[in-house]
């Protein structure tokens, strides 16, 4: 049945929100944030919002929405042990802002947070599990679900708090998201390093959409672990990668974490629990196997 819900995403020019908005524009009306150069339409309505500079007040004075998607994030963990207050305002103040303006209007405030809010030392982590962030990245994840579960301790059933796993689908070379990157680089022939300590639950991002949707319509509230059906090692899910889109599985570098060069230490196991999503949402997200064809069949159109 046709809805005029207005939803807003933010961030909507990155790997998942492209995806978001295709996924949601109908049977919603979808306004989309960018900054820089105007997208292409896609059938969305675009308002350029710089996180920075713009007043969050003044968006949702210009986008009247029903429904907040909070996607916007400076997301690169390299970038944000770089830059450190600039992460806390983007990730952290920018969100918070967001949500008191949502709190006040009564706006259903949906926030997408992380796996890697967890320092990988035991895997399969439920809402339970207490946050242990090793990076700043994970740090201002961390500072806006608490903050956001203070703001709307009065009003919880207008805030979903949505914690995503490793993400993966179809992408082009301008938003290859968390493992578009492996293909395009597969395909080109140059060589990727991939951790074989690593272990994450891949989540196809057709599965983000489904539960927005749902989401939305049924009124899910509180914090969900959202990833796959399977727990699996950065590496192996590379090789398997090649191999369905036949690529040369040789330039799949195996490496550890423990020689990781970067300015932080990485989490060696991220995997999800899903059973409250499972048993609130009433379905399972899709397995790698189902995931790959689906990217097969889409990377061939």
């Amino acid at each position: 049945m046709t809805t005029e819900k207005r939803i807003l995403i933010t961030g909507a020019t990155g790997f998942v929100g492209l995806r978001l908005f295709q996924d949601l524009k109908n049977p919603y009306q979808v306004i989309g944030t960018y900054r820089g150069s105007h997208p292409a339409s896609y059938g969305v309505d675009w308002v350029e919002f710089e996180a920075e500079k713009d007043n969050p007040v003044d968006l949702i004075d210009r986008t009247q929405p029903d429904v907040i998607i909070h996607l916007l994030a400076l997301s690169r963990t390299e970038g944000c042990a770089k830059e450190p207050d600039r992460a806390e305002a983007i990730n952290t103040r920018l969100t918070l802002e967001l949500g008191e303006v949502s709190r006040h209007r009564g706006i259903r405030f949906i926030f997408t947070s992380t796996d890697q809010v967890f320092d990988g030392a035991k895997g399969e982590y439920s809402e339970e599990d207490p946050p242990h962030p090793t990076g700043v990245y994970a740090r201002t994840k961390v500072e806006a679900e608490k903050g956001l579960f203070e703001m709307f301790g009065q009003a919880p059933e207008l805030l979903t708090i949505v914690r995503l796993a490793l993400s993966y689908g179809h992408s082009d070379e301008k938003h290859p998201g968390p493992v578009g990157w492996i293909i395009n680089a597969l395909e080109k022939g140059d060589p990727v390093n991939l951790f074989v300590d690593e272990i994450r639950s891949p989540l196809y991002v057709g599965d983000i959409s489904r539960a927005m949707n749902e989401a939305i319509e049924r009124g899910h509230s509180g914090l969900y672990h959202l990833g796959g059906g399977d727990r699996i090692d950065r590496h192996s899910f590379g090789v398997l990668i090649a191999k369905k889109l036949s690529l040369p599985v040789e330039l799949c570098q195996a490496r550890s974490v423990k020689d990781y060069p970067g300015p932080e230490p990485r989490s060696p196991d991220c995997s999800f629990n899903i059973r409250h999503f499972v048993d609130t949402f009433g379905w399972t997200p899709i397995g790698i196997e189902e995931g790959l064809e689906k990217i097969l069949k889409d990377h061939k159109k």
